[in-house]
């Protein structure tokens, strides 16, 4: 076996310093939407602009002097931990990095035996390194860092393969019977309004469905006790990408279903590496079309047009959902890099560990999550007043909506 290529560790410390050859990179990179230039410069402008979070960003390049990977990490103070972690952590759904392709294949796949440079270099004076939602493979590549991995994750996530013929996609997915009840629905869907389906026609009318969007997933995540997952500061970041562009595309994909000029259902999604990145689901709360299935009618057409578009590739993200399970041909572990530093460190992971083993136990068991889900919105109900009809305007209740489970 030939020993693995030679590599040159080059460290940024800042997103603006790297960005040339960022971008440069991952018009040829391997990697996920979580990992892009735009993606981490806008998150870190807009989400998380703290003093507290120091971006490091780390590449290797190979002997012929290309690029081949790059590692957007961060050093973040978490309860006076210095943890080294992804630079968009908290609020991405993969952990992978942007890699070349043959590199990776002359590599065997892996760069395990480069990371104890790699720390040195990107988390010097750190307590701990803690890697999040690392995904087992992606399209059958396994993560390069997998022999690293100490924990595995809560949570799961689901990808599709994509060709240009939906049609054979959807025959395979989905039985006879679905098929033909789809079609019933959608032509009664049709029926009961001028049906339109697409992206919005300027970016003014993007960013006032995304505000009806977010507005939608409130109230429903508000009715479960979830509160305040679309902070000001998120949805700043993804008005932020409404105007911007990845290899010449747009990097929002936000697909919306309406009915007489009334937004029903939207799937959110980003696009990188000829694949969808799905964001977020919503639908709206409508009695009139709630048997009429309008998510699912949503989602195939999201689908049909990604084909449609050439994508290889649909991730669903991480979450247990049916329709999911439905569609996917990838079910995807994620695990966890906890590595202590020092003894602060160790004492920190010790902490993360049990959270993360006991958050996992309960997704795993139905009981326990279907309690836990009544403990939190019987607590929720607690804290909220009670709404009575008088107080509730006849716009409101027209407005109440709840996320896309097609």
């Amino acid at each position: 076996m030939s020993p693995p290529p030679t590599v040159k560790l080059e460290r940024y410390d800042a997103l603006c310093a790297a960005q040339d050859v960022w971008v440069a990179f991952q018009a040829h990179a391997m990697g996920t939407f979580y990992q892009t230039y735009e993606w981490c410069a806008h998150w870190h402008e807009t989400v998380q602009p703290s003093a507290d979070r120091k971006p490091v960003v780390i590449t290797g390049r190979s002997d012929d002097g290309k690029i081949a990977f790059l590692l957007p990490l961060a050093i973040v103070r978490v309860s006076g931990v210095r943890v080294l972690c992804w630079l968009s952590q908290p609020d991405q759904s993969y952990g992978f990095g942007l890699y070349d392709r043959d590199f990776l294949t002359r590599c065997g796949g892996t760069i395990a035996h480069l990371w104890p440079q790699i720390v040195a270099m990107a988390g010097q004076n750190t307590d701990v390194v803690h890697l999040s939602a690392l995904p087992e493979a992606l399209r059958d590549q396994p993560h390069p860092l997998s022999a690293l991995f100490s924990v595995r994750g809560a949570n799961r996530a689901y990808g599709m393969r994509l060709t240009s013929d939906f049609d054979a996609i959807y025959r395979t997915k989905r039985s006879g019977q679905t098929r033909r009840g789809n079609k019933k629905r959608d032509a009664r869907l049709a029926q009961s309004g001028e049906m339109s389906f697409g992206l919005p026609r300027t970016p003014d009318h993007t960013r006032e469905c995304l505000s009806r969007m977010f507005n939608d997933q409130d109230r429903r995540l508000s009715a479960t006790g979830v509160r305040n997952v679309f902070s000001k500061e998120r949805r700043a970041l993804i008005y932020q990408l409404v105007d911007t562009k990845i290899a010449g595309r747009d990097a929002l994909l936000p697909f919306q279903l309406s009915i007489d000029g009334e937004m029903q259902a939207m799937m959110l999604g980003g696009q990188f590496d000829n694949s969808y990145w799905a964001l977020i689901a919503s639908l709206r709360e409508d009695d009139r079309f709630k048997r009429l299935s309008p998510g699912d009618a949503s989602l195939r057409r999201t689908i049909a047009a990604c084909c449609e578009a050439g994508f290889t590739y649909f991730d669903f993200g991480p979450g247990d959902s049916d329709y999911k399970r439905y569609w996917a041909d990838d079910i995807i572990g994620l695990h966890e890099i906890i590595v202590a530093q020092t003894l602060r460190g160790h004492i920190w992971r010790v902490g993360k560990v049990l959270q993360i083993s006991l958050k996992r136990q309960i997704k795993d068991s139905d009981m326990l999550w279907r309690i836990t889900r009544s403990i939190r919105a019987m607590l929720f109900a607690r804290r909220e007043p009670t709404k009575t009809p008088q107080h509730e305007s006849s716009q409101n209740r027209t407005n109440r909506q709840h996320s896309a489970q097609p």
